[in-house]
């Protein structure tokens, strides 16, 4: 179910809702496991499905579009090369995983100066770029919403923003976010996307 981020940190609902629920088994275990005994169309599934995704992730890092279809390209190469030797679980949140690395390793070899935590960009600029149609808005003034929305969004700091985008725009379970920003449990998660909602409220209202 896919919970619309604009009603929840409208002041018109009395709570904050952050109600998801979990998606179980939606990896395509069928298509990675033909995928990993050599089947050239599983794999052009895996990359087709999760292709817009990646490249939609890295923009919130870089506007360097070439910069971010070279990572993914690199990715699913690398991908290939290895399917032997993988055990995943999980295939969009390994996929995130390792093209974050990947790009946040090819910035850091660039001229910028950046400060690292938890292997996030910890102070770079993650910019959540949404727009009327995708927030859903139902108000006759959509660019104005769209702007507002914006500009609450980035004024949190750069992990609230990124729970806010993978959990809102990528549609990523809990479970999912965890693994890809590494916390320690399924509690975690949740508190943080509350406290994201709450200060996204809070600044939605006095905007």
């Amino acid at each position: 179910m896919k919970v619309n981020l604009h009603k929840a940190i409208s002041p018109s609902p009395l709570h904050v809702s952050t109600e998801k629920v979990e998606k179980v088994g939606k990896v395509e275990h069928g298509s990675w496991e033909e995928f990993k005994n050599g089947n050239e169309e599983a794999f052009i599934q895996i990359y087709q499905e999760n292709f817009t995704s990646l490249y939609r992730y890295g923009s919130q890092y870089t506007v360097c579009r070439d910069l971010i279809k070279d990572t993914i390209q690199e990715l699913f190469i690398d991908l290939r090369k290895n399917r032997k030797r993988l055990s995943i679980k999980s295939i969009k949140p390994y996929l995130f995983v390792a093209f974050r690395q990947n790009l946040i390793a090819k910035l850091k070899q660039s001229n910028k100066v950046v400060t690292f935590d938890s292997d996030l960009l910890e102070g770079y600029d993650f910019k959540v770029e949404i727009s009327s149609d995708r927030m859903l808005i139902d108000s006759q003034d959509k660019d104005y919403e769209k702007e507002r929305l914006n500009r609450v969004i980035d004024s949190l700091p750069t992990r609230q923003k990124e729970i806010i985008y993978l959990f809102y725009f990528e549609d990523m379970s809990y479970e999912e976010i965890k693994q890809l920003m590494s916390f320690k449990d399924i509690k975690s998660v949740r508190n943080l996307v509350y406290k994201a909602i709450k200060s996204l409220r809070a600044n939605y209202v006095s905007s």
